[in-house]
């Protein structure tokens, strides 16, 4: 005699008037950017209770419960946990097979705080407002909630090839995560075409697909976005994402207890860096990054971004016959000219966006010859980019995506739109009196031949 298996489906427990609480954190409609949901819980915040209890009282048995929340039903019935890498999320996201599960069930259009043509409003694709709800609603909430299933979870599954998933027993999951905190590990980079070069980083990749129209970003260690993939001796893969592993192991990731407490959340890591490919392409955007109160206040995080550009490769150095090609130097932008007028800087920005002309950009910022090996510091509110032909290791102290965008060089992404400029936050956001040379690294090095090492003094 068989017996139907019965499917339920959580979202019929959820709450169905909790919008006004999501577009507290998601902010003004036409912006990027919202405030990290860190103080929501997905039982107390979106669940439906009586519905839950309807749900538990009146189950037809055998069933499966399926989606976030089933961990509610009961403490004892075995628990499967299916991850996703965030990169493939996006990607699903991108081809419109997957969004945020905690997004609005309609987005409230809210009044802009300004009544000008000259505010930051833009009109945002639907890929990028999934993005905004995944990053400052989705990830903080369930993030919390997968930390209270880990000691719960009876198999873990890599859910990236639906066709063909790999799992792991949970309590050898939760070994492999303890065993991984002590011994060195590299996360899985991933890669972004970009709207410049991109050519240096496709060359060398050569295990990457060639038909992409370039690698502009390497992304070594995004730790919101990354994962860790583990392979058996049959060379069967399983990835599971960075915040898993570090809202777990944060203790003995970080090292200490003041580490600890300062950098301790599940997305938390303190420390990104990627690599920048401009090799035959153009400049970086005219940006800066938000001070620590600015970021706290308006973001809910607890760290901003202070960076630093290693300059890898340049094309003069790269490919012999640009050796003393002028046209094909590189260089930073970095810090301002002495007297610059904030105001002036203002409203040639401003014009620039509205009227689609072309920035005088030397006028106002520093651009300063860049060789391989060269060192540049880049403190919160400092104007910057890095110009084209030419590699950057960039290594900064951030959480994640706090780049305001003051000029774009007129030119589209490659959704064919303009993207967005973030010129009111900058303007609140910018030391007028950081020069470039003074953030050029200049080490004083002391070389200690007998212990076989040395010491950098920077600046």
């Amino acid at each position: 005699m068989s017996t139907s298996l019965i499917f339920y489906d959580t979202r019929t427990f959820l709450k169905m008037d909790s919008n006004s609480k999501k577009e507290l954190y998601l902010q003004y409609s036409k912006s990027i950017f919202g405030k990290i949901a860190a103080d929501l819980d997905f039982k107390k915040d979106f669940i439906d209770l009586n519905k839950l209890n309807y749900l538990k009282n009146n189950l037809s048995y055998p069933c499966v419960i399926i989606g976030p929340g089933a961990s509610f039903i009961n403490d004892i019935s075995p628990l499967i946990y299916i991850d996703l890498p965030k990169n493939e999320l996006y990607y699903r996201v991108a081809a419109e097979t997957s969004c945020s599960y905690l997004k609005p069930t309609e987005i409230v259009q809210q009044e802009s705080s300004s009544k000008s043509n000259d505010n930051d409003d833009y009109e945002l694709t639907q890929d990028m407002y999934e993005k905004k709800c995944l990053y400052f609603l989705d990830y903080p909430v369930f993030n919390k909630l997968k930390q209270k299933l880990l000691s719960r979870m009876t198999f873990f599954v890599d859910g990236q090839r639906p066709n063909c998933p790999t799992w792991l027993h949970g309590h050898t999951f939760r070994q492999a995560l303890a065993h991984l905190a002590n011994v060195p590990i590299r996360v899985r980079p991933w890669f972004e075409s970009g709207p410049w070069g991109g050519e240096w980083l496709k060359s060398i990749c050569t295990n990457l697909s060639q038909l992409s129209r370039n690698y502009a970003w390497s992304f070594e260690m995004i730790t919101p976005e990354n994962g860790i993939i583990l392979s058996d001796e049959n060379h069967h893969l399983l990835e599971f994402s960075w915040d898993l592993f570090y809202g777990s192991q944060a203790n003995r990731i970080l090292g200490n207890y003041e580490h600890y407490r300062l950098f301790g959340g599940s997305n938390d890591f303190p420390i990104r860096f990627d690599f920048l490919d401009t090799m035959d392409g153009g400049n970086l955007s005219i940006q800066c990054h938000p001070n620590l109160e600015y970021m706290r206040t308006n973001f809910g995080e607890k760290i901003t971004q202070d960076e630093t550009y290693y300059i890898v490769e340049t094309k003069q150095h790269w490919k012999e016959e640009y050796n003393n090609d002028n046209k094909s130097s590189a260089h930073v932008y970095l810090g301002f000219h002495d007297n610059v007028d904030s105001e002036e800087f203002h409203q040639a920005l401003l014009s620039s966006r509205r009227e689609q002309k072309e920035l005088n950009v030397e006028k106002y910022i520093q651009s300063i010859p860049s060789n391989i090996h060269d060192f540049f510091l880049i403190p919160n509110e400092t104007i910057h980019a890095s110009g084209q032909n030419q590699v950057v290791l960039e290594i900064s102290a951030t959480p994640y995506i706090y780049t305001f965008k003051l000029y774009d060089w007129l030119r589209l992404g490659l959704d064919g739109h303009l993207r967005p400029l973030n010129i009111e936050r900058g303007m609140k956001n910018l030391k007028f009196d950081r020069r470039g040379e003074q953030l050029r690294c200049q080490p004083v090095t002391m070389k200690f031949e007998q212990e076989k090492y040395e010491e950098q003094y920077l600046p």
